[in-house]
């Protein structure tokens, strides 16, 4: 069964919906520290401008999804992973109908047992936050971000320690 939650124009699909053809990849990572996820604030003049959202971006030509959002966690909070590090959520398929948008987005999770220290780039975000569930939801999140943070949860309270 397909599980859609249509938020604005955006739909977000657990499955990939019939006819689905990706236009670009993302890799994301939802990172954990003392109950704490850790949220990244757009830049006021991106799109979606001062928005939170997870670590995340574009995958590379030629790069594996897992070291996409290894590469795209270092590149915007200076934090590095290793691969054994991140645990893998499956993926997500974003579709957006004007303007024409369709991704693949391969999340990823990671808990810390000590706080990282962060280096935001402040080229692509403003300022990085650790923040609860609750906080984070109340938060103005990226198109998607409110399905994709319950998922996230979701997935993370069914992981065993």
């Amino acid at each position: 069964m397909v599980k859609k939650k249509k938020e604005s124009l955006l739909e977000v699909f657990e499955t990939p919906p019939s006819f689905f053809t990706e236009l670009i990849s993302i890799a994301g990572c939802f990172l954990e520290w003392n109950e704490k996820v850790l949220l990244l604030k757009r830049l006021p003049n991106d799109s979606e401008g001062n928005s939170w959202c997870l670590p995340g971006g574009e995958i590379e030509k030629n790069e594996t999804a897992i070291a996409g959002a290894i590469r795209e966690v270092n590149e915007e909070t200076g934090i590095t992973l290793k691969q054994k590090q991140l645990i893998p959520f499956n993926k997500l398929y974003l579709r957006r109908f004007s303007p024409l948008f369709k991704c693949s987005f391969a999340l990823y999770y990671v808990a810390f047992s000590n706080q990282p220290s962060l280096y935001i780039d402040q080229t692509e975000h403003s300022e990085g936050k650790w923040f609860s569930f609750e906080e984070a939801l109340k938060l103005p999140l990226i198109e998607g971000g409110p399905f994709i943070l319950n998922y996230c949860f979701k997935k993370r309270s069914a992981l065993s320690f």
